[in-house]
């Protein structure tokens, strides 16, 4: 995983994350909330409510 890093784009600008170690587990949770987002968006997953998710706790 080092030396992969995720670019981030937001109203304040870009940000460019990069893990400066295997044990960093940032861009890799990043990165597989993206897919999620990917396959909401696709319909795979269902779209759940804040509420729904804190049911779930």
């Amino acid at each position: 995983m080092q030396g992969q890093s995720v670019i981030l784009t937001s109203r304040y600008g870009d940000f460019k994350i990069t893990p400066v170690t295997d044990a960093d587990s940032l861009t890799t949770r990043i990165c597989h909330g993206l897919e999620q987002v990917k396959m909401i968006q696709e319909g795979k997953l269902p779209r759940r409510s804040i509420e729904d998710m804190l049911d779930e706790l």
